[in-house]
């Protein structure tokens, strides 16, 4: 190679390279030619020997369908229930009837259960269940006088439900909602027979940025009640129908919040009592935020349209109220509050559509308050409020204002951690409502000591506090009459009324919820616990007035609950009493209210997998209750059953008892009950 020494780089690497490798490469170079025609050609004939099915054309744009899958299932039910009921009233017009009824049922029930959907969530989903009853009934009644009436009839009925759902993950979803349900439709005993049919369609939108939706709703429901023979003037065959048309909008800014609900052509028809009802509402309300300001502004307004067979009536409330405080944190002001508009009109006409009476009233005013903490436990109110009414064309103006003081102590430790504390306030009041001008100021103090005591219930710790109050409160008032006011006999002279001194004496001993566990065997080898929760109080109140109206007063009241979150452990008792006497005006009285409530569940009753037995006990008296009344004083209901479940059968017994609204009543069910499920259900 000329140019080129010997030994130079070069030469020494064209003496490494071997032979085959300088073959490989003349033979590339001299391929090259040949490879841009033979070697496709090559190529695409060993390609159809190897594999054919690659040379046919795949074939675009063929839509393909299939049916949409359908969840579907299906049971039939066969029942057999006997029931025996006895009824007497003792009080009220209809006192000294009776009635006694005994019915055997057979029913026969099957139902089917579909669901499917469509590109499911996006365009329609829709589930439907559909069944039919078939049930005879013998029934034998007796009436008061002993005669005896025998009747037999069939009951063919459908029943149902369904909802169907269309663009449910859209910004414009409907839903749609249907069903024929009652008591007809189960094997459960019941004292009455409803049938429901109900109606329920909605459409909504939502803007794209999701800050404001629309909404409209059409409902209807229609409600059949048919009293199985209950002899209380309250329980009769009834028809309801309410059927409504509905439409809200919501937006939603940074600052504001507006809501507008609007209720048209609400109509309920009663068919007992012939009466047709229907009402018109539209509602609308704003709550506003102003930022970086410590205002805030919550405004309502509701207008309101209603008329009946024999009235029409229509009002307007409107009203705004607002809330401040300075920005500054070091000045705990708080400020509220409220401007408001009321009109009404109310017409009342007789049988034959003529007025017999027109009452038209409007009121506008405000009112405003304050609150100021000084520290603590000092903090001072005011308040003041004026509104000027106009009723059947007689205007008054009506103030008040109010002041007062409150402080609380920090409570000292006494010993151990019981504590003591004590209370002061005072303040006046100063109204004029309706030519009626009250003054009054008052003063109170007051202290109480609380005493903890440890105690151990199944084996759980609680805290057991006891309290002791004692209040002391002054009143001095005084009530001036206009001369334009009748009310009293020495209109345009100053009375001196509402004068007095109480004294409130008060002990309380106090359980706070607590938890403790109750094991249940039965539930598995080891047994399980029973979460429970009960607290319970007991207090003795001594109030004592002297001055004007004297009066004394005791009550001793207690109050217990117990509940428990295991399903399967469902006892509890519920105690609300207040025992106590009165005596005023030199007459003495002693009053009882309240209400007992027990309930018990046991399973596995006798130690048979599937028994299952529970309890219900409710006894009750109001307060206030007329003790000269005929009815019974303490209305109370007992009912227990007994159930046995065992895979697709059922057996009960049930038996009933009351004596309230003036009648008595027994009543007992033995049900049968078995099924099959075919397919999802």
């Amino acid at each position: 190679m000329a140019g080129v020494p010997v030994g130079s780089p070069t030469v020494a690497q064209e003496a490494k390279e071997p032979e085959s490798q300088a073959v490989t490469q003349e033979g590339e170079e001299t391929d090259t030619l040949d490879k841009s025609v033979t070697a496709p050609q090559e190529t695409k004939e060993v390609r159809l020997l190897a594999k054919p099915e690659e040379s046919k054309p795949k074939e675009q744009g063929k839509k393909r369908y299939a049916m949409a899958p359908i969840r579907w299932g299906g049971r039939i039910t066969e029942t057999v229930r006997l029931e025996r009921h006895t009824q007497a009233t003792h009080a009220g017009p209809d006192a000294g009837s009776g009635k006694s009824w005994s019915e055997v049922v057979n029913k026969q029930t099957a139902e089917v259960h579909a669901s499917t959907y469509y590109l499911h969530p996006y365009i329609a989903r829709m589930d439907v269940r559909l069944g039919v009853n078939s049930s005879k009934s013998n029934k034998n009644d007796t009436n008061v006088n002993g005669i005896n009436q025998t009747s037999s009839s069939r009951d063919n009925n459908l029943f149902g439900n369904g909802i169907i759902s269309v663009f449910s993950q859209s910004r414009f979803p409907f839903e749609m909602e249907f069903g024929v349900e009652g008591d007809r439709t189960n094997g459960e005993s019941a004292t009455n027979n409803v049938a429901i049919k109900h109606l329920d369609m909605v459409q909504s939108y939502f803007t794209r940025d999701g800050l404001s939706s629309y909404a409209g709703n059409y409902q209807f429901v229609s409600s059949d009640i048919s009293n199985l023979g209950a002899l209380s003037r309250n329980n009769r065959d009834n028809t309801i129908n309410t059927s409504s048309w509905n439409g809200r909008y919501n937006t939603l800014t940074p600052e504001q919040t507006i809501k507008v609900k609007i209720k048209l052509n609400e109509r309920v028809t009663n068919t007992l009592l012939n009466t047709s009802k229907r009402t018109d509402d539209v509602t609308v309300e704003e709550r506003y935020f102003p930022q970086e300001s410590l205002w805030a502004f919550h405004s309502f307004a509701n207008l309101n349209w209603f008329s009946d067979n024999n009235s029409f009536s229509h009002y307007l409330l409107a009203n705004t109220a607002a809330t401040w405080q300075p920005e500054s944190e070091e000045i705990p002001l708080f400020v509220n509050g409220n401007i408001h508009l009321f009109k009404q009109l109310t017409v009342t006409n007789n049988d034959a559509a003529v007025p017999v009476s027109v009452n038209a009233s409007q009121s506008l005013g405000g009112n405003i308050g304050a609150r100021y903490i000084f520290s603590k436990n000092l903090s001072a109110n005011a308040s003041g409020s004026v509104t000027r009414t106009n009723k059947n064309e007689v205007q008054s103006l009506d103030t008040t204002q109010q002041a007062f003081a409150i402080y609380q102590s920090d409570a000292a430790k006494i010993w151990k951690n019981s504590s003591y504390s004590w209370h002061a306030n005072g303040g006046a009041n100063n109204s004029s409502v309706s030519g009626i001008h009250d003054r009054n100021i008052f003063a109170g103090v007051g202290h109480g000591l609380s005493v903890p005591f440890d105690i151990t219930i199944s084996g759980e710790k609680a805290k057991l506090r006891t309290q002791i109050n004692q209040s002391l409160t002054a009143n001095f008032g005084q009530t001036t009459f206009d001369d334009k006011t009748a009310l009293n006999a020495a209109a345009g002279t100053n009375q001196n009324r509402g004068n007095y001194i109480k004294l409130d004496n008060e002990g309380k001993v106090i359980l706070p919820p607590f938890g403790f566990g109750i094991q249940h065997k039965q539930m598995g080898e080891n047994g399980r616990i029973s979460p429970l929760g009960a607290s319970a109080v007991l207090s003795l109140r001594d109030v004592r007035r002297f001055g004007d109206n004297p009066s004394h007063t005791t009550t001793l009241s207690l109050s217990t609950a117990e509940k428990s979150n295991a399903t399967y452990a469902r006892e509890g008792i519920t105690l609300n009493a207040t025992l106590g006497s009165s005596q005023k005006n030199g007459k003495s009285t002693i009053f009882f209210a309240g209400s007992a409530i027990a309930d018990y569940y046991k399973r596995r009753v006798f130690n048979v997998r599937g028994l299952d037995y529970k309890v219900h006990f409710n006894i009750s008296r109001e307060m206030g209750s007329d003790t000269t009344t005929a009815y019974t004083k303490f209305p109370w209901e007992f009912n227990q059953g007994l159930v046995y479940k065992i895979g697709m059968n059922e057996v009960s017994l049930t038996n009933s008892f009351y004596d309230k609204d003036g009648v008595k009543n027994a009543s007992l069910w033995l049900l049968f009950r078995a099924w099959r499920d075919i397919g999802y259900f």
